[in-house]
């Protein structure tokens, strides 16, 4: 059989983010965080001249130019109608003479006739003139229109600067605040073939002295006009981005070669690379990871080499990685940015090894073609499989040695029981029994079916890949004991092993041939997509589901389409499901909490549902709040005297969610739950009333 493998996409729907348009319109942006890059889509790589040094920053580092002569040249940037130039500078002594910040001006004598070529420039001026900020505009080249600022600057002080220039008007602001505006006489700015320069000016195309002596941070020029709420966020302090998530992670079971990184918020894409990323193998070697790949505008793929050696890996990711207003990552969220406390580390195991799985087949012929199928497809999909036909005391002497073998364990068994012997060997049963009963986290599957002739004749279609999706998931979870059984005369030696690991025994038989089935569990759906019913040409059992003596919990997968309480296959594989859902008002808010869905790495994120009415299906109903990446929520603008009537659903990797649900009901602070109809079965049929005790 070729193996059908359902491709689990990594996705997350991205938030928009308030502050995506301070990138917009900029032409060059240089964070000079021990780099020259520049992070807009311009990509003029700045020279330095001389020799500036990288020191500690505002944001990160910064350049230090010595007033000798350092100087950075940006390349031509010309700008029509609009400018605006940001950045942090701090000057360590105060100049005695006017010192250039940054400038587009050239200066040219030929034949004793000078030519100006001026754009732009913006100036500390000296001791007469209080050490303020000069700014300077020019359409002709020649003449200019300034602007000083009120405030005088001192040394050893961080001061961030803004200048602008748009529809005739230069304006000056420091630090947040306005400082100055003036009209200019004309809209346009003079444009030539002259680079913008930092810590000089041109003359006859040579940086010349005065040199400033300054350290320069976090420079950005734009072809268009900054608001003041832009320019505050460029100047207040802010926390940094933070990773919200990766995936895949917790334990794989197949080779991987990539993982996705979830941001809280734009990054500068171009300033993030493989030099912010750590990856180690098992092993604690170094892995070679690609450059970033941008998914969407949060979203980034870290792509390296297949992996598929056991063991654990880490990727330690910044803390140097900036948001689009040049804050440094702020994991921890102390509003402290860029520390060692603000990487984000990634995990994530990877055991590819085929599990090893023993069937034992209880049966009172040699010959079992049922079993044999199922021996095949376990050896299709990859596992190292043991066979054992229970028939004598020998045989039960080999499978008590195999069960209790502890250099290789089993991972996995399968009891397949076709035989109406009641008891003959019980020290297989309790061998089984104590094997299942070593490790408290180990899975079940009850499956009142699966012996019939493989789902009556159904072995090379859906039988083959309903095996093939129990080997998998129980696979990825750890191994574990699948039950599988027929008719009542059966029952006996199946029933003595529920009976000893405390779980309730199967059932009479069920007067239905065909079983619906909750597709959205993972049991039901991954590596093979079973439809929403399996066909039978006989009926089928009942098996336990629902709260177990032994306190564990089966969920029902598959049942009577007419009646969900007559379930055919059930398992301790917990769906996608939030537990201990539950509401309080708090500040005129409903606050919503509640336990994360299982398995964790398969949740992409949750969604929430509000109605006015008790609800127990999402089919036709719009999310309230979507994305949410934690196990809380909020709904706001309540209305007095109003229930709300509420349900949240979790995202699988693939983007599925679940359609049916269990609604919880809040008026002022008295949540309580929702008849909201019988829950349609499925995974989670049982749990109307018993959602808060699920493990």
């Amino acid at each position: 059989m070729k193996k059908i493998v359902l491709l689990l996409l990594f996705i997350w729907i991205i938030p928009v983010i308030c502050n995506a348009t301070i990138s917009s319109g900029c032409t060059a942006y240089y964070s000079f965080n021990e780099d020259w890059i520049d992070g807009s889509p311009s990509d003029n790589t700045a020279v330095p001249l001389g020799n500036p040094l990288f020191i500690e920053g505002k944001k990160g580092k910064a350049i230090f130019l010595d007033g000798v002569d350092d100087s950075v040249t940006l390349g031509v940037n010309n700008f029509i109608d609009q400018l605006s130039i940001s950045f942090w500078v701090k000057f360590p002594e105060l100049p005695e003479n006017w010192q250039t910040i940054i400038s587009r001006y050239d200066e040219t004598i030929i034949n004793d006739t000078t030519l100006l070529k001026n754009s732009f420039y913006i100036k500390v001026l000296g001791k007469t003139n209080d050490h303020r900020i000069y700014f300077a505009v020019s359409e002709n080249g020649q003449q200019s229109s300034d602007i000083i600022s009120n405030i005088s600057i001192i040394s050893q002080t961080w001061y961030h600067i803004v200048a602008s220039f748009q529809e005739g008007k230069i304006i000056l602001y420091i630090n947040g605040e306005k400082e100055n505006e003036k009209q200019t006489p004309f809209q346009q700015l003079y444009t030539s073939a002259v680079p913008t320069l930092v810590g000089s000016m041109y003359r006859n195309g040579i940086e010349s002295k005065p040199f400033a002596n300054m350290t320069l941070d976090e420079l950005r020029l734009y072809n268009r006009n900054l608001s003041e709420f832009e320019i505050q966020g460029l100047y207040e302090k802010k926390s940094g981005p933070k990773i919200l998530d990766h995936a895949p992670k917790g334990m794989l079971r197949e080779s991987i070669s990539y993982v996705d990184i979830l941001f809280d918020q734009p990054i500068i894409s171009k300033l993030f690379s493989s030099d912010d990323i750590l990856m180690t193998g098992p092993e604690y070697q170094v892995i070679a990871v690609d450059e970033p790949e941008q998914l969407s505008n949060s979203l980034y793929r870290l792509g390296f080499a297949e992996q598929s050696a056991t063991g654990t890996y880490t990727i330690q990711l910044g803390p140097h990685i900036i948001d689009e207003a040049g804050n440094e990552m702020n994991q921890d969220q102390d509003d402290i940015n860029g520390e060692p406390e603000d990487i984000y580390n990634a995990e994530f195991q990877l055991n590819v090894l085929p599990d090893t799985v023993l069937i034992i087949n209880f049966s009172d012929h040699i010959h079992d073609d049922d079993s044999r199928h199922i021996y095949e497809t376990l050896l299709e999909a990859g596992a190292t499989v043991a066979y054992v036909n229970l028939m004598t005391e020998k045989h039960e002497n080999i499978l008590i040695s195999l069960l209790t073998n502890t250099v290789n364990p089993y991972q996995q068994v399968w009891i397949i029981d076709a035989s109406t012997q009641d008891g003959k060997f019980p020290s297989a049963l309790t061998a089984i029994s104590e094997w299942f009963l070593e490790k408290n986290d180990r899975h079940i599957i009850f499956d009142g079916r699966i012996r019939a002739s493989y789902w009556i004749d159904q072995w090379e279609t859906k039988g083959q890949l309903l095996t093939d999706n129990y080997y998998e998931n129980l696979k990825i979870n750890g191994g574990g004991l699948l039950l599988a059984t027929d008719h009542p005369d059966y029952h006996p030696d199946i029933n003595s092993i529920c009976d000893q690991i405390n779980i309730s025994r199967f059932g009479n038989f069920a007067g239905y041939k065909t079983v619906q089935t909750d597709n959205s569990c993972y049991l039901m759906s991954y590596p093979n997509e079973l439809g929403n019913f399996l066909g039978t040409t006989s009926r089928s059992s009942m098996v336990p589901y629902g709260k177990q003596p032994n306190e564990r919990h089966l969920f029902c997968v598959a049942w009577n389409p007419d009646n969900s309480a007559k379930c055919s296959i059930s398992t301790t594989l917990t769906p996608l499901i939030p537990t201990n859902f539950s509401s309080k008002i708090i500040n005129n808010n409903i606050e919503l909490t509640w336990s994360p869905a299982k398995p964790e790495n398969k949740v992409s994120h949750y969604n929430i549902y509000v109605n006015d009415q008790a609800f127990s299906s999402i089919s036709s109903l719009t999310p309230y709040q979507t994305n949410i990446f934690n196990t809380n929520a909020q709904i706001t603008s309540l209305q007095a005297g109003k229930t709300y009537y509420m349900a949240v659903t979790a995202v699988d990797l693939s983007g599925k969610e679940r359609q049916d649900v269990f609604s919880i009901s809040t008026k002022f602070g008295s949540p309580k739950r929702s008849s909201g109809g019988d829950g349609g079965g499925g995974c989670f049929l049982d749990l109307i009333w018993d959602i808060n005790s699920i493990d």
